[in-house]
């Protein structure tokens, strides 16, 4: 097996409008370098692509578009290209989709495109043999679940460690399975946020990707939410992580499987959505805040009918797999996901962005189940097809 990792600076022109909390923010400063990441595993001719920029999500027709040019570019098929979000709330706008009152910048965009294209061609040339590792280690301290602290959480971090016949590590690739956001919408500089300062503090070559961190974050475990916090909780995280024992990987052939979910839609009659506008409607009154989500339902709710599509793919690495998920996705589904498969690294925000991805079990309870394209159900459905087909690549 031949891997190729590599990294680059996106940071946007200034000023630039910021995503992540409505109302329009504009920053003027670049407090630490946001970036993209490019990693390329190759085995016997067969290739697969993860890049992880340092943005709020990745809206589907970008990251089609910056898909098909590497395809274009390299022959690899864009199912073999997955685009992800590091999600945080203090880079630059990107889409529309949570900050519509303001434009992208189009030339922006096209910068991340020709910079990841340069880093993707580079590494290509690059590419070399490697021994793969993994292991897991206990950071939950610094988080919990977000919406009760006494309901359950995945405290692990999960670890890939590509290793090159130099005995020097190529990159580290991280799961990490919280929201990664501490800075909120009062700071108005350009930040990777946790993401960033979990990296700056482990060492230089480390890739992060999300996981089922939907309803997680460090809501009950931090202690600001300033640059300061930021700095204690990545200095924290940071020395954990070089806790644990790795182990050795044999990593065998590839193999990818595509699953779409589609099912018929209808928002009006949707009971959910006509129940949370009836209650908001009450709550906007004596809570001004409460407006945001009304707006976010009666969008929902003024769509036409129709077929939802949602798409995830599976790619195996021998006995690692990986799962590339198009939503923020909360722990219970991601747990069924990892009770099918021993040593799986799921990864959210990729290739798209539908809001939450909310268990049936959990829908109405939270505020997640307000920002979300699944109708009630349908992520537990979409969720146990993906794992029916990671039990038949199992077996197969």
């Amino acid at each position: 097996m031949k891997v190729a990792w590599q990294k680059a600076q996106i940071n946007p022109p200034l000023p630039t409008y910021m995503e992540g909390y409505v109302g329009g923010r504009k920053s003027q400063v670049i407090h630490d370098d946001i970036e993209a990441h490019v990693l390329i595993m190759a085995n016997q001719e067969k290739y697969f692509v993860l890049i992880s920029l340092d943005i709020i999500l990745i809206d589907k027709a970008f990251g089609l578009q910056l898909r098909t040019r590497l395809s274009r570019e390299s022959g690899i098929a864009v199912e073999q290209i997955a685009v992800i979000a590091t999600h945080t709330h203090s880079g630059p706008q990107i889409s529309t989709k949570l900050s519509s009152g303001t434009a992208v910048n189009q030339d922006y965009l096209n910068e991340i495109e020709d910079t990841v294209s340069k880093v993707f061609t580079d590494c290509l040339k690059s590419l070399t043999p490697v021994q793969v590792y993994c292991k897991e280690v206990s950071i939950g301290i610094f988080y919990s679940n977000r919406n009760q602290p006494d309901l359950p959480y995945n405290e692990k971090a999960q670890f890939v460690r590509f290793i090159d016949e130099q005995g020097a590590t190529v990159v580290d690739l991280m799961n990490f399975n919280c929201h990664p956001t501490i800075l909120k919408a009062d700071n108005l500089e350009i930040s990777a946020d946790l993401v960033g300062s979990i990296r700056q503090h482990y060492r230089d070559n480390l890739m992060i990707v999300l996981g089922e961190a939907g309803d997680v974050s460090t809501r009950f475990k931090r202690q600001g939410e300033d640059f300061a916090e930021v700095d204690r909780v990545g200095r924290g995280i940071a020395e954990r992580l070089t806790l644990g024992e790795w182990q050795a990987l044999r990593p065998s052939g590839f193999d990818l499987k595509t699953i779409i979910h589609e099912v018929s839609y209808d928002p009006a009659s949707d009971l959910f959505l006509n129940n949370a506008k009836a209650q908001l409607e009450k709550a906007v009154s004596q809570q001004p805040e409460a407006r945001v989500l009304l707006d976010m339902v009666e969008e929902r709710l003024a769509q036409k009918s129709g077929t939802l599509s949602f798409e995830a793919s599976i790619f195996s690495l021998g006995s690692l797999v990986f799962v590339f998920f198009p939503s923020e996705i909360v722990f219970e589904l991601g747990k069924i996901l990892r009770d099918v498969h021993p040593n799986l690294i799921l990864v959210a925000y990729t290739n798209d962005f539908r809001g939450y991805a909310v268990d049936q079990a959990t829908y109405g309870k939270f505020g997640e189940s307000l920002i979300t394209d699944y109708p009630y159900g349908e992520a537990d459905a979409f969720v146990k097809k993906i794992a029916e087909q990671i039990e038949v690549m199992m077996r197969d």
